[in-house]
């Protein structure tokens, strides 16, 4: 097995490997918040945070209202503080609704990026026993 097929480019394409070995990576911890901050990512840089731009709009609009940017342990904490979040928001701008972060979010999101790393890194050893 290769990553040299030809099915999706980036993160796709090494998921699709993952799914071709068998690697569970999408029950990975933290699986969702890097999926999101992957979708926000692509938003800014993309269509510079413009939805109305971006693929899939209702789908970023739906991970800030849900907050699915931030894991469910950061989720809790804010429930229990009643503070709103801000790492990502979303404004109203003249060229329409747009996607903003502040830097904690960078933060936040390579912590979880290494989280899921390890977690994934985990998992591949336990296939690799197997």
């Amino acid at each position: 097995m290769s990553l040299n097929s030809d099915k999706g480019q980036g993160v796709s394409k090494i998921n699709n490997y993952f799914k071709i070995v068998g690697l569970e990576f999408k029950s990975v911890h933290l699986f969702e918040q890097v999926d999101a901050a992957l979708k926000i990512r692509n938003c800014l840089f993309h269509a510079s945070g413009i939805l109305d731009w971006c693929k899939k709009p209702e789908q970023v609009v739906g991970i800030v209202d849900n907050l699915t940017f931030l894991s469910e342990a950061h989720r809790q904490r804010r429930k229990a503080s009643d503070k709103k979040a801000n790492e990502v928001i979303i404004n109203t701008t003249k060229f329409g609704r747009r996607l903003e972060i502040i830097n904690d979010y960078s933060f936040l999101v390579a912590n979880y990026l290494r989280d899921y790393f390890v977690g994934l890194c985990i998992e591949a050893k336990k296939k690799s026993k197997i």
